[in-house]
């Protein structure tokens, strides 16, 4: 692979320039995209600085007035559409280096691997110092993944899938999977059960739901005291106050009478010491005991085990979202630091399938882009981009709002269907708006006056790592304890505002580093690792 290989078909000579790219040389369609994605990125990415991670993708239902508006419309059209825009990006910055390699017969897996080892290496950094949303890991694992599928690619055996039109096909038809799948299961649904089965099973939902919303506050003390253990010892105490307050205060809302455990009256909290020493409370399943196991007994055992999947669903979304609460709002950094560091491993986690459903099929998207010289000459590809951004643009809207109109209603936390169908809807739908973006900007910059309009986004894309951490640098301080902590009290409205704030900031900033370095300072570090070499970084007319 280090080798010379000759380029793909129709690679374009506007990727023969010498390597590294020169900031002169770099496409600004695709940096102005960089940053109308990184804004796209913030205004949703600071929902979830002021709000618990394990909360994301759920739409806050109790916004009201201007903070409803504002967390609809983002919902809507931006949430999760920008980062799938910055990984059909991803791919093409892969494209570029690759096609260039191979056209000047220079080395590339080496160059690209410590790339990729760096970007990982960054994303830990974000993850544990900053902010545990962090997305550059993730992208460091597909560009690797990537990267092997093309090396793979380059051996006889599997020489016949090097072709521009597979990096299509593979990628639509991964992308397409779970939505094939949802189809088809709801197929089989409606073959294996008529309309009066569908309203008994709706009927039972709902009956579950009441039930474990009786049993919730008692099996909630259980649950704390089962997994005191994944809290530092100094906010044991405080989880189990916070908590109780919550699940006290929910259910008075509800019309249900709590008391507390030994009880006491509902608005006295109990101690750590107490839940931990006294007789365990009986699980909701062991509270209605079935008999031994009988036909008859099957649908109540069945109904019981619904209702403590519930339960435990419920319980661990509360414990985790007072965690956070209390985990971030700690006075020193170093305790906010361990805090989060202790949550690396799920995310980590996580990695895979973000690689397999999104990562490597966009990257392989955005690569195609690139090859076929479609965003290096888009003015030859007019017509693609204009049916790209009709249907992307009206297609994902419609889909997107019906997701978010479905996941909205209250009948969606309670019959399971309704959330899978909205969240097909909603990914269908962010798929197509992000190509949807991708298409319409691409047209605008076509227009010299709408370049000239756009143009201010350019410097932004350029240093885009700086920026994107730059939001967690600024963000982290404001809303976490050793900081602002105004965790969980800045509206959705007023982040809004506040994330037009950071970006008029970063337009005014990036453009005059810009104009005394070639590089952002993160971006400058990422590039000497790459090729191994120090890179220039002041220009020489800065003095």
């Amino acid at each position: 692979m280090d080798q010379a290989e000759k380029p793909q078909d129709n690679v374009s000579h506007d990727l023969t320039h010498s390597q590294p790219t020169r900031a002169t040389e770099r496409i600004q369609l695709l940096d102005i995209l960089r940053g109308f994605a990184l804004f796209g990125i913030l205004l949703m990415n600071i929902e979830f600085f002021n709000r618990s991670l394990s909360a994301i993708s759920q739409f806050d239902l109790t916004l009201q007035g201007w903070d409803w508006a504002a967390g609809w419309l983002i919902k809507v059209l931006v949430e999760g559409k920008f980062y799938k825009l910055f990984s059909l990006l991803f791919g093409m910055g892969f494209a570029i280096m690759l096609l260039k390699a191979q056209l000047q017969n220079r080395p590339f897996v080496g160059r690209f691997t410590r790339r990729m080892l760096a970007l990982f290496v960054f994303g830990l950094a974000h993850m544990i110092l900053l902010w545990s949303g962090d997305i550059l890991h993730d992208y460091a694992v597909g560009g690797l993944v990537l990267l092997g599928w093309v090396c793979l690619i380059k051996t006889p055996r599997f020489k016949r899938f090097d072709s521009n039109k597979f990096f299509l096909k593979a990628g639509l038809l991964v992308l397409c999977m779970p939505f094939l799948v949802a189809t088809i299961g709801g197929m089989l649904f409606g073959m294996v059960q008529d309309n009066n089965g569908a309203l008994a099973n709706a009927e039972q939902d709902r009956t579950i739901k009441s039930e474990a919303d009786k049993r919730f506050a008692g099996y909630y003390r259980q649950y704390v005291a089962e997994h005191l253990d994944e809290l530092p010892e100094h906010l044991q105490n405080q989880i189990i106050t916070a908590d109780m307050t919550d699940t006290i205060a929910e259910n008075q809302q509800a019309g249900e009478v709590v008391t507390s455990v030994k009880g006491s009256p509902h608005n006295s909290v109990f101690d750590s010491s107490e839940i931990l020493t006294e007789e365990p409370l009986q699980s909701a399943t062991d509270s209605t005991e079935t008999q031994p196991a009988s036909a008859e007994n099957d649908q109540q055992q069945a109904f019981e085990d619904a209702v403590e999947e519930r339960l435990k669903t419920k319980a661990q979304q509360q414990f985790n979202q007072n965690k956070d609460k209390l985990g971030l709002l700690q006075n020193e950094y170093w305790q906010v630091t361990r805090f989060r560091a202790t949550s690396v491993i799920d995310w980590l986690l996580t990695t895979p399938v973000f690689v397999a459903f999104f990562g490597l099929p966009l990257f392989m998207l955005g690569y195609w882009l690139i090859a076929t010289n479609k965003m290096t000459q888009p003015e030859q590809h007019t017509l693609f981009f204009k049916i790209m951004t009709y249907v992307g643009l009206f297609c994902g809207l419609m889909m997107s709002t019906a997701g978010v109109l479905l996941s909205a209603q209250p009948e969606s936390d309670i019959h399971p269907v309704f959330m899978v169908v909205a969240t097909t809807l909603d990914q269908a739908g962010q798929l197509l708006l992000s190509a949807g973006y991708l298409g319409a900007v691409t047209l605008l910059c076509m227009s010299v006056k709408w370049h000239k309009r756009l143009a201010w986004l350019a410097p932004m894309g350029q240093m885009a790592l700086t920026n994107y951490m730059m939001h967690s640098l600024v963000l982290s301080w404001l809303f976490y304890g050793y900081g602002g902590a105004l965790f969980m009290q800045v509206s959705r409205f007023e982040q809004v505002i506040l994330a037009f704030g950071i970006l008029a900031f970063q337009a005014v900033f990036s453009l005059w580093w810009l104009r005394v370095f070639h590089f952002g300072p993160l971006e400058w570090v990422w590039r000497c690792i790459t090729y191994w070499q120090w890179q220039p970084f002041k220009r020489l007319s800065a003095g």
